[in-house]
């Protein structure tokens, strides 16, 4: 895998802990986009994930080294 593997992250004020990575995909930049940044490529990472209560599917993106939550199952 490439890009920057997530371990924990905060999302509405609750830390969660990675307990698995279930996916990995990049999706680049359109051709007929001229890239804002040179790595303008999205890593996006399917990780199972608790906050110490229940766990919980999420999908989390990486572009140009900002970090989004982009999906919770």
């Amino acid at each position: 895998m490439s890009g920057p593997v997530p371990r924990r992250f905060t999302w509405e004020g609750r830390a969660y802990v990675v307990a698995d990575v279930l996916g990995h995909w990049v999706t680049g930049t359109p051709w007929w986009h001229a890239p804002a940044e040179p790595d303008a490529d999205t890593h996006t990472w399917r990780i199972e994930a608790s906050s110490g209560q229940r766990s919980a599917i999420y999908d989390l993106s990486c572009s140009a080294g900002h970090w989004s939550l982009c999906r919770v199952a």
